[in-house]
């Protein structure tokens, strides 16, 4: 859908920010939340895509477990 121009990598990527803020003071599923670098990113392909340049392999943003949190304090485990 973003290849074809029907929504574009930013409104995407807004959406997920949204829901990531929305959500996340409930469920503390993040430590740390790079909304700026993912608008810069969702920017470039944007960007390419209007300059008919291939914009590479695109992805839907996605969280997952960091390996190292146990060992850190700043980590807030969520909680059923």
């Amino acid at each position: 859908m973003v290849r074809s121009k029907e929504v574009s990598a930013a409104e995407v990527t807004a959406h997920y920010l949204g829901a990531i803020e929305a959500c996340d003071g409930e469920l503390h599923a993040f430590v740390t939340v790079m909304a700026d670098a993912a608008r810069a990113q969702a920017a470039e392909v944007d960007r390419k895509i209007a300059a008919g340049e291939d914009p590479g392999a695109l992805a839907v943003p996605a969280g997952g477990p960091d390996p190292d949190a146990a060992d850190r304090r700043d980590h807030q485990a969520a909680q059923p």
